[in-house]
């Protein structure tokens, strides 16, 4: 990133971007920052389906963990084992 600082203070910045060696780009820091802030929002919905995809067949197997002990408890105080 190259930064090309204006001698007026009411001109905004110009921030030179690139992809490729060929092709250059030049955009003020603003839309560079409007186009990147997207990215943030994307991860953080990444992120939240991703705890959801993991949390729950762990509370799934808990509760069926949970559902079988009690069951397996029951009859053992029912056969008088415990």
């Amino acid at each position: 990133m190259v930064r090309y600082a204006n001698v007026d203070f009411d001109v905004q910045d110009k921030s030179l971007y690139t992809n490729m060696f060929s092709e250059i780009h030049i955009i003020d820091s603003r839309s560079y920052q409007l186009n990147e802030l997207s990215h943030g929002e994307t991860w953080v919905v990444f992120l939240v389906l991703t705890l959801f995809s993991v949390a729950l067949p762990y509370l799934m197997f808990h509760k069926a963990q949970l559902t079988y002990n009690t069951e397996v408890t029951k009859l053992r105080v029912e056969q008088g084992l415990n």
